[in-house]
């Protein structure tokens, strides 16, 4: 496994990649990124989790900085430190209505601390919506 070190990439080969759990189970697939125009960068990604066969998945917003991008000699995917189990507790994005900004205090909270999963999902929470 490598660390991709190219810092441009197109949006359209981020849009549909594969996300993995540090221990490499599939999580989902990038839906959508979301833009934060005041600061020029993506502000979240949106993980379309769970499903079947990229139906009737759950859509959640994940803080871009909280992927890593990587490739193997196949391949390249997202790595995203959480594991299905907290992904399911996380609220799922309404279709009509999606934050601002996304608050996800996930970092530093991986099991350390006596903090389990599920108090790392409920440390989740959406800023105001968007228009």
């Amino acid at each position: 496994m490598n660390i991709e070190t190219r810092s441009v990439f197109r949006s359209r080969n981020i849009c549909g990649i594969k996300v993995r759990s540090t221990d490499r189970h599939d999580l989902g697939h990038i839906r959508e990124l979301a833009i934060d125009m005041q600061r020029g960068q993506i502000a979240y990604a949106v993980l379309a989790f769970g499903g079947w066969f990229r139906f009737k998945s759950k859509l959640i917003a994940v803080p871009w900085d909280e992927f890593t991008l990587v490739h193997d000699e196949t391949e390249r995917y997202l790595l995203l430190d959480a594991s299905a189990e907290v992904l399911k507790e996380l609220p799922k994005l309404d279709g009509a209505q999606w934050p601002q900004t996304v608050n996800l205090e996930w970092r530093g909270q991986r099991r350390t601390a006596g903090r389990g999963e599920q108090d790392m999902a409920e440390s989740f929470h959406h800023g105001p919506q968007a228009a």
